[in-house]
């Protein structure tokens, strides 16, 4: 199963780690819960996409993003997404402050080079600030 904590898609690069009781979680290289396994080299398995998962995929992807708390933006951050190709399935919002609130966005999309395209074109937006994957 994939780690809900860095949401791999393909294109990312990935690795395996294998606990008796859990099975198998594929983790983006760079998720932040792998360094809860750096002293135990047993569990860690060498993965990588193989071409049929990488064709006509489709995959969650979690986008964390700041953006303005103004009547609006969410809908054009939907909007953006959405003509971008993506797929909202989840939204939470946190870190509330009076200009501006983080967003967590689980979406549907191709690959990792999908992902990258809403990010860029979320960036285009003056209402948000930053946008990046949610890396555990």
């Amino acid at each position: 199963h994939f780690g809900h904590c860095c949401s791999p898609v393909p294109g990312d690069r990935i690795v395996g780690i294998l606990e008796p009781e859990a099975g198998l979680t594929v983790h983006t290289i760079d998720c932040q819960r792998l360094a809860d396994y750096a002293d135990d080299d047993s569990v860690w398995q060498d993965l990588q996409w193989t071409p049929q998962a990488e064709q006509g995929a489709v995959a969650s992807a979690r986008i964390r993003a700041t953006i303005k708390n103004a009547p609006g933006v969410l809908g054009q951050v939907a909007t953006i997404i959405g003509e971008a190709g993506g797929n909202i399935l989840n939204l939470v919002m946190s870190h509330r402050q009076q200009d501006f609130f983080d967003v967590d966005i689980d979406m549907e999309v191709e690959d990792a080079k999908h992902a990258t395209t809403i990010m860029a074109a979320l960036r285009t937006n003056p209402s948000v600030d930053t946008v990046e994957r949610a890396r555990g």
